[in-house]
């Protein structure tokens, strides 16, 4: 796997959600101060929060987890956001320093703290912290989309789960792929309604139904437990309201649902597109493959499809082109 998901194709896929920001912010992990050094975890954890929260401020690119890890080498950070975290029997302590580009000295420091057992209040920790760097400078956000942010869990216990799963799928190391796996299912076992970790689910079978495609191997498994999860998603795709006698929501998936996945929209048109080729519909089939690729980018198989069909039309531009995002977005060599 570390060789068919090179990280910065990753990040690059990742990076290009964010159209031309005026401001760029950079998220580092924590650092852990704890004597002993508990809770190892929560150096990403709190990064990852910070960064999703970020990405809240409109027209500013945030560049955290895996985009930290593999920064475009052409984009600059205006903002560095880190910070540190201490753990005593007493409280969890929580630092942010925010720096500016050209300026020696912090931008920010601001800190909270918080008594065990309420870890959930964390959450709201970091939100303070955020929203008044962002204030500061002078970052207009959206408050629907920070709070949706914030309330994505209230589990301490399923955050820290979903973190660990991250990690481990981040390590792009196939012997740990199944650790990946049992984190983020016991993610979803604690808070069933919890999205994100929905999301790095049906990522990492995705990648992996990717990575069978590229080396010829059969993917259908794959693809079967993404369609799984992306149903259980569906279902439990409404938070119930925080009331003592409220019962879990769990709506009613249709018989024929309407397919939102991105690898699932990916994969019928890379089949379509097949199908088009074997019946000599080449511009038929140019149509369904760049649907296709236009779903998964990360697609290195339906790009070079996608290539060939052009050669044969004669469409060298767009052949050129594909060849380019083979190279650049494709996860599989």
């Amino acid at each position: 796997m570390a060789e068919c998901f090179p990280g910065e194709a990753l990040a690059r896929a990742e990076w290009a959600q964010f159209k031309k920001p005026k401001v760029v912010v950079i998220v580092k992990p924590f650092t852990n101060y704890t004597k002993g050094g508990g809770l190892q975890w929560l150096s990403t954890g709190l990064a990852e929060l910070a960064g999703s929260y970020l990405t809240s401020a409109k027209g500013v690119g945030v560049m955290y987890g895996l985009m930290e890890m593999f920064p475009p080498q052409d984009v600059q950070p205006i903002y560095t956001v880190s910070g540190t975290y201490q753990i005593t029997e007493e409280s969890i302590r929580v630092y942010l320093k925010t720096y500016k580009a050209g300026l020696e000295e912090p931008f920010s420091v601001e800190w909270f703290s918080i008594s065990p057992p309420d870890t959930a209040l964390i959450f709201r920790g970091m939100e303070r912290l955020i929203g008044n760097f962002m204030k500061k400078a002078k970052l207009s956000y959206n408050k629907k989309v920070l709070e949706a942010e914030v309330t994505a869990t209230q589990s301490f216990d399923a955050f820290s789960s979903y973190i660990k799963g991250l990690e481990a799928m981040r390590k792009f190391d196939p012997k740990l792929i199944d650790i990946a796996e049992i984190w983020l299912l016991d993610a979803i076992k604690v808070d069933p309604y919890y999205q994100k970790a929905y999301t790095a689910l049906t990522d990492l079978y995705g990648y992996l139904y990717l990575e069978a495609k590229a080396e010829g191997r059969p993917y259908d498994r794959f693809l079967e437990r993404l369609s799984q999860f992306e149903t259980t998603r569906t279902r439990f795709s409404k938070r119930p309201l925080p009331t003592e006698d409220e019962k879990p929501k769990i709506i009613k998936v249709e018989k024929n649902p309407k397919v939102t996945n991105r690898f699932l929209i990916g994969n019928s048109n890379y089949i379509a597109g097949l199908e088009a080729m074997k019946n000599g519909d080449l511009k038929g089939a140019a149509k369904l493959l760049e649907a296709a690729t236009s779903a998964v980018p990360e697609d290195i198989v339906a790009y070079r499809l996608l290539r060939d069909v052009y050669i044969e039309l004669g469409r060298k531009g767009d052949a050129d082109k594909a060849s380019f995002m083979i190279d650049t977005r494709g996860i599989c060599r």
